[in-house]
C-alpha cells in the first residue's frame, strides 16, 4: 500500500540493495534483512510490520522474526529486479560496443578498399604522383 510506512520501508530497503548484491552467503543476507527490521521497529516513533490475516481480513502486527523473514523476501524481490536491470543495461551497452565496432570495422574495410583501387590505377598508370 502507499502509506508513509510502506515508502520509508522502500527507501531503506533501496538504500542496503547494493550491498545485499554483494553478499553471497544467507547468513550475510540475513543480518542486512535483520538490520533493516531492527531499524524500523527501533525508530522513534517505532515503526511495525502488519500481515493480513486472511480468515479474518484484518491485519495484525508480527513479530520481529517474521518482519526479518518479509525484508529478506523484499530484499530478494528487489535484488532480482536490480540485477535483471543491470542485465539489461549491460546488454545495451555491449550492444552499442558491437555497432560501434562493426562501424568501425566498415569504415577501415571502406578505406583500404579505396586504397586497393587506387594502387591499382596508380599500377596501370592512370594516377600521376
Amino acid at each position: 500500500s502507499g502509506t508513509k510506512g510502506n515508502k520509508n520501508f522502500h527507501i531503506l530497503v533501496g538504500r542496503h540493495i547494493e550491498q545485499y548484491l554483494k553478499v553471497h552467503t544467507k547468513s550475510e543476507k540475513g543480518r542486512i534483512s535483520d538490520s533493516i527490521a531492527a531499524t524500523i521497529l527501533k525508530a522513534n516513533p517505532p515503526g511495525r510490520f502488519f500481515k493480513k490475516d486472511p480468515r479474518i481480513g484484518l491485519w495484525k502486527e508480527i513479530d520481529h522474526k517474521s518482519a526479518r523473514i518479509w525484508v529478506g523476501q523484499t530484499m530478494s524481490r528487489k535484488a532480482s529486479d536490480k540485477t535483471t536491470q543491470k542485465a539489461i543495461e549491460y546488454a545495451d551497452e555491449e550492444q552499442q560496443t558491437y555497432e560501434k565496432l562493426f562501424q568501425t570495422q566498415q569504415n577501415i574495410i571502406a578505406e583500404l578498399l579505396e586504397r586497393d583501387e587506387m594502387m591499382q590505377e596508380k599500377q596501370k598508370g592512370n594516377v600521376k604522383e
